[in-house]
């Protein structure tokens, strides 16, 4: 009887597992999404209207999901990715104090063409993870549960 319930524990731990490892997926690609967004927003800001950062991300803020508009709020925060995007991202936010215009057009040219290829390879990654995670924990759990038995 112990032996099942232990089995059946381990299955669920597993599932959990899982289940954590999607949902961090999914908020690292929302995370890249938003922020190819959001440089695609203060390129068009560059050539239109050029109001206030602030308010671009206030206004921004309101529509992205909760990783990037904790981002938004402390840029030093730590971001919870992999260490490339996290370089990049930092390199993104210390080229934003360009001298011109010309060189800021570059700058968000530049990143916004390097933060879209992200986020289309993050959003097909996630469709195809997504439901890897939470079968191997699955398995795992099983696995672990039928060793302990």
């Amino acid at each position: 009887m112990t032996d099942i319930l232990l089995l059946i524990c381990c299955i669920f731990v597993g599932l959990l597992l899982g289940l954590f490892l999607q949902r961090r997926e999914r908020e690292r690609s929302e995370f890249v999404k938003d922020l190819s967004n959001y440089v695609a927003l203060l390129r068009l800001n560059l050539d239109t209207k050029r109001r206030p950062v602030k308010e671009i991300n206030k206004e921004f803020g309101e529509k992205c999901g909760k990783a990037f508009r904790a981002y938004l709020t402390d840029p030093t925060a730590n971001i919870s990715t992999d260490k490339q995007l996290r370089a990049d991202v930092v390199a993104f936010t210390q080229g934003l104090s360009c001298g011109s215009s010309a060189e800021l057009a570059k700058h968000l040219d530049y990143y916004g063409k390097m933060f879209a290829e992200l986020a289309d390879k993050a959003e097909k990654d996630g469709k195809s993870k997504s439901g890897l995670f939470v079968k191997l924990g699955l398995l795992l759990g099983a696995m672990v549960g039928i060793l302990f038995m």
